[in-house]
């Protein structure tokens, strides 16, 4: 091995142990509620449990088991999925309640090292030093939360669609569970002419709705509206690394968001017309990361499969410098460490990337637009 190919191998190596150091130290005084599954988790847990009955969107329901299964319980952790989501739990909520919470772990990291090597990006080296340095996913980890498996269904959506549109649509699909960070990627399939990754995306998606009036019955929509519009879901809107979050910390009125989010619509849908595929997914995620209302530290995992997209091929300086800036850990970590005005930064940085992206040039034509791996 030559001494320039071992600096580069210390550098990912140095990254992921300031990181792993960093997250093991700030969160080593809630180790307790972390390993004892008080999290995210047991929304999910309740969710499994109460799938195919009629109360799966009680709280009170929820809280009941929660109590009888973790011995703690959350007025803020109700079961917020579809019920597709919820049978797809049933299995693991048949375990006792620390095993369920130790597998549904292993399961997500799993996603996490499987996406790590599909994720398309700069170099494998690159994508899986980055992966691993995420301080959204670790994030993930201590809420309980899923977003390693949305990452991964992400990841092999963007491997299968040069080749296999289909089944990359398929894939895409599985993404329904965090629908709201997802709302103008459709846009964007349907303006690039995707007709393969779109058909394969409606077919898995009617298959998901069609398993959810299976188990949820016919009500089951409004039912979920009405948890959904439920304002304590929704505490702590003030720490949300988004548009959301940005408008409360000033002061502006939340309904702001509509006419910003319509901006944000309009500007997926002229990317869409004018860059290549896979930047105009990538300005569709971080869109959908800015506009959505519900959305925390977690969910900005997002960003990272969009700078990746970004970086490549041959992108203008600014969107490449912005692109690397959110790939890297110190925007998230001011996030994670910081109240406000301070964690503003990630979502201003976010900002600033999607704006760089539409004003910069549109990069020199490649062979094929599609995604490939690299």
């Amino acid at each position: 091995m030559t001494i320039r190919r071992l600096e580069a191998a210390l550098i990912p190596v140095t990254l992921l142990a300031a990181t792993a150091g960093l997250m093991l130290t700030l969160t080593w005084p809630l180790r307790e509620l972390i390993f004892g599954g008080g999290n995210d988790f047991l929304s999910f847990y309740a969710g499994g449990r109460l799938a195919g009955g009629e109360e799966l969107y009680s709280r009170e329901a929820a809280r009941a088991i929660q109590r009888e299964a973790a011995g703690i319980d959350s007025e803020t952790l109700p079961f917020i999925r579809m019920p597709y989501y919820a049978a797809a739990l049933k299995p693991l909520s048949s375990l006792p309640y620390l095993t369920a919470y130790a597998v549904w772990q292993a399961l997500n990291l799993a996603a996490w090292a499987a996406f790590a090597l599909l994720m398309p990006g700069p170099s494998r080296l690159t994508v899986i030093a980055l992966s691993a340095c995420a301080i959204s996913i670790y994030v993930s980890f201590l809420n309980g939360q899923d977003l390693p498996l949305i990452l991964l269904f992400l990841a092999a959506a963007l491997r299968l669609e040069g080749r296999a549109g289909f089944r990359a649509g398929l894939c895409l699909s599985l993404c329904l569970a965090k629908f709201h960070l997802f709302l103008f990627v459709p846009a964007v399939v349907l303006l690039r002419r995707r007709w393969r990754l779109a058909a394969g995306s409606a077919v898995g998606v009617s298959a998901l709705l069609a398993v959810s009036f299976a188990v949820g019955g016919a009500a089951w929509p409004a039912a979920y509206v009405k948890a959904l519009a439920n304002g304590n879901f929704h505490s702590g809107s003030v720490v949300t690394p988004n548009i959301a979050g940005l408008l409360a910390i000033s002061g502006l009125p939340s309904a702001l968001l509509w006419p910003i989010g319509a901006a944000f619509a309009a500007a997926v849908c002229l990317a869409a017309l004018r860059r290549p595929f896979p930047h105009a997914l990538s300005a569709a995620l971080i869109a959908g990361v800015l506009v959505a209302p519900h959305a925390f530290l977690q969910d900005t995992a997002l960003l990272l499969p969009a700078s990746l997209l970004l970086r490549s091929p041959r992108p203008q300086r600014p969107v490449r410098v912005l692109a690397t800036l959110m790939a890297i850990p110190p925007l998230y970590a001011v996030e994670f460490l910081c109240l406000p005005p301070w964690g503003s930064l990630l979502p201003l940085g976010a900002i600033a990337l999607f704006i760089a992206f539409l004003v910069a040039s549109p990069p020199a034509p490649a062979a094929s637009s599609r995604v490939t791996g690299a």
